[in-house]
């Protein structure tokens, strides 16, 4: 049959041609395995020169009786057999079984990625801006890091945007792994 333009689109007349049930009679299909292996026998019809001349040359010959022989022969009988559409895809892409698969294949999610956790700290710069070290003068205040009482005279870092103290090695541990302050959360990246 020849090429039809039937719409003026080549993509429906594409279509149109070579895959009419899937504009005129999309409603026999119900689920996607079934519009693939439709499209695969419609590539097979359309495409496969060897199938569509076989099945031309098979509707027009006579049927012959089957003889069997009477001697059976010593050396068995071969011929080549000849590749199918199947056959080709199976040999262009190994492991798929034919267009349907092949299909699916390529319409795959994309591979997780392995994601590491990032440790996100502030830099000497930030700490030094946003921080002082100081000596403590009040009494029986803590380090709510380490939950030690902060000795009076003793060095201390303090945040000045909330203006809570830590014992200077707690804080400065504390900021090798966060940019918060353990007490009120606030980002000392923050001015």
């Amino acid at each position: 049959m020849p090429y039809q333009e039937q719409y003026g689109n080549h993509t429906l007349d594409t279509i149109h041609n070579f895959f009419p049930a899937l504009l005129y009679d999309n409603q026999g299909f119900t689920s996607v395995p079934q519009i693939f292996a439709y499209v695969n026998r419609q590539m097979d019809q359309h495409f496969n020169l060897f199938s569509s001349g076989r099945a031309a040359y098979e509707a027009q010959r006579p049927v012959r009786p089957t003889v069997r022989p009477t001697v059976r022969p010593t050396v068995p009988l071969t011929y080549q057999i000849p590749l199918t559409y199947t056959d080709i895809m199976q040999a262009v892409y190994p492991g798929h079984s034919g267009i349907a698969d092949l299909l699916s294949s390529l319409i795959q999610t994309p591979p997780q990625i392995a994601m590491d956790p990032v440790i996100v700290h502030p830099s000497e710069q930030q700490i030094s801006e946003n921080t002082i070290v100081e000596i403590n003068a009040s009494e029986g205040e803590m380090c709510s890091i380490c939950q030690d009482v902060l000795p009076v005279g003793g060095q201390v870092r303090t945040i000045t945007h909330c203006e809570h103290s830590f014992h200077t090695g707690c804080i400065d541990t504390w900021f090798q792994r966060n940019v918060r302050c353990p007490v009120c959360r606030h980002d000392i990246r923050d001015a």
